[in-house]
């Protein structure tokens, strides 16, 4: 009689913490795709291009705060639009645009920028929407109008692969809903960002 073969493929080890779990329950059909939502499959490719957009908002937060600005600016669309109308600025058009308008507004000032929960959807082979729950604190120097903003809201996007295969924001939309200055809560007029340079020590 031949000896019985068993197939190793329905057997799994489960690490944890150095200590194997062996699973002999065979992979679910299917089991190497994910539900994206109702009816639609998410691949590990597609998993791929979202981590990239994932880094892609890393970076713009993290190049904003350490004011490393022409880098900053690559993590936009040469035509990206901006749209922060709730801080009191028009909608702006451009990367060039962007990048001459918001550097001066932060100068001397002292930033941290964090966003959290994305929820990324590809929306087709190049483009994509997102929207992340954000928190920021900003502090400027001594003798200034006001020295503390803390703010909470949401940035809804669209981004796009370039040419050069690389993600960037195509469209930016931040909305908040709260904003306290100096621990008080300020409207949309009141913000720094309304262009005001307020970041300029009082003489």
């Amino acid at each position: 009689m031949r000896p019985l073969r068993v197939r190793t493929n329905l057997v799994r080890v489960l690490p944890r913490r150095g200590l194997g779990i062996v699973s002999t329950l065979p992979r679910p059909l299917g089991a190497d795709r994910m539900i994206r939502s109702e009816g639609e499959t998410m691949s590990p490719d597609d998993l791929v291009e979202i981590e990239k957009i994932k880094q892609l908002k890393a970076r713009y937060f993290l190049l904003m705060d350490q004011k490393r600005w022409d880098e900053w600016a690559n993590v936009f669309c040469e035509d990206v639009t901006i749209d922060t109308t709730e801080e009191g600025t028009p909608i702006l058009h451009g990367r060039q645009t962007f990048r001459e308008f918001l550097p001066p507004i932060l100068e001397n000032v002292r930033t941290c920028h964090q966003g959290h929960t994305p929820i990324i959807t590809l929306t087709g082979p190049e483009t994509a929407e997102g929207t992340w729950a954000m928190e920021d604190r900003l502090w400027w120097p001594k003798g200034s109008p006001f020295e503390h903003l803390w703010g909470l809201g949401w940035y809804e996007e669209k981004y796009r692969r370039d040419p050069d295969g690389e993600w960037r924001i195509l469209h930016l939309k931040l909305r908040r809903i709260r904003v306290e200055m100096d621990g008080v809560e300020a409207g949309s007029g009141d913000r720094p960002a309304s262009g005001g340079r307020a970041n300029q020590p009082e003489n």
